[in-house]
């Protein structure tokens, strides 16, 4: 049987009606929360920059224009104005406009732009981010210029409702500030950024305003690398939470360890099985051990205020945990993570599958946790 589906739209309609972008102004600058035009936000160095991205609509038989994977397909309309010469910011001859998605991966070549307005590639992603970089070539494949302009889609933006909050004035405030520590006057110094692609503007100088934290300097032995603990249903583990030192970059840090051993243990359980753990709290904070991913009684689970108290520095708690499902999961503190959990609080699980052949085989298996302290 032939099935033929007939639509009134002709092969060639006109496209979707379209909407307008009011070009930007760098010095009369106006957010429009529109869902078809994107503003270009400019890097700090470059203010009197700016520009816009229209998206309009393909050519389509229907009303709207998708791929093969329902991602909506738009072209891109980019109008710029006030980019210097590009010779200016560097070995550069010429700008291009890039797209990503907001983790950044895949990043796509839209065109070769510059000052005025010109349609440019076509955008396939839901939630993405434009790009504007100067480059050494209009033939470059990557983006390896400086960065000059980008601007995030309506469709990406849902954020915290007070983060307008955090305006270039607030962050003045704080610039420089120095807030007296635990062991003398301390500095707060700003997580190193990517130069192509720079902080949010407001963001870029925001200082806490809290002392920071340090732990108490201690001369307790130096963390071991995690070992592999081997545990079977009914079996006890003793974990304890204590002061540790560890050599990062040739210098010696105060930090936190489970077991004496920075990662935790490695704890290897079968599928099925139930096991006691029982914290025993010697650092000089309240504490609790989260079991993260794993299924089990809630007056266990180690949230703090919510299915259990805190384990208050020299107290003990006796966790009992069953592991239903096999994979890879972790444990951690749960009071103050930013704290205990940045200074070595965590820990990975391996619950091996009770079932033969669950994985495919391989020559060799490591089991890793990445921290960036």
């Amino acid at each position: 049987m032939l099935l033929t589906i007939s639509t009134l739209a002709t092969a060639g309609a006109a496209e979707a009606q379209q909407v307008s972008c009011p070009p930007a102004n760098g010095l009369e600058r106006t957010w429009r929360p529109n869902l078809y035009c994107v503003d270009l936000v400019p890097v700090p160095q470059l203010q009197s920059l700016s520009g816009t991205v229209e998206l309009i609509a393909k050519r389509s038989p229907f009303e709207v224009s998708v791929d093969r994977d329902g991602h909506l397909l738009y072209n891109a309309a980019i109008t710029l104005s006030d980019l210097p010469d590009p010779h200016t910011l560097g070995p550069y001859t010429t700008y291009v406009a890039w797209v990503s998605t907001v983790v950044l991966n895949p990043t796509i070549k839209l065109g070769e732009v510059r000052n005025g307005r010109a349609t440019v590639g076509e955008i396939g992603f839901d939630q993405f981010i434009v790009m504007i970089s100067a480059e050494a070539s209009a033939d470059v494949r990557e983006r390896h210029g400086k960065l000059v302009l980008r601007g995030m889609s309506s469709s990406a933006r849902m954020r915290p409702t007070d983060l307008v909050l955090l305006t270039s004035s607030t962050a003045d405030e704080h610039n420089g500030h120095s807030m007296g520590g635990m062991h003398g006057p301390l500095t707060w110094s700003m997580p190193p950024m990517d130069s192509l692609l720079p902080t949010t503007p407001w963001l870029e100088n925001l200082k806490p305003t809290t002392q920071p934290f340090l732990p108490p300097a201690n001369t307790a032995a130096r963390a071991t690398p995690r070992k592999i603990v081997a545990l079977k249903d009914g079996d006890t583990l003793r974990l304890t939470a204590a002061p540790s030192s560890r050599l990062l970059n040739g210098r010696t840090v105060s930090m936190y360890s489970y077991n004496g051993q920075i990662s935790g243990p490695l704890l290897d359980v079968p599928q099925g099985a139930t096991v006691v753990v029982r914290l025993d709290n010697r650092i000089d904070q309240p504490t609790s051990v989260h079991w993260h991913g794993i299924r089990l009684d809630n007056r266990f689970d180690g949230a703090v205020g919510m299915t259990q108290a805190a384990v208050k520095p020299g107290e003990q708690f006796d966790y009992r945990v069953h592991f239903p499902d096999a994979g890879i999961y972790w444990y951690h503190a749960h009071v103050r993570e930013d704290v205990q959990q940045a200074l070595g609080l965590f820990g990975n699980i391996l619950v091996r599958p009770n079932a033969a052949g669950y994985y495919a085989p391989v020559d060799r298996e490591e089991a890793l946790v990445l921290s960036d302290l």
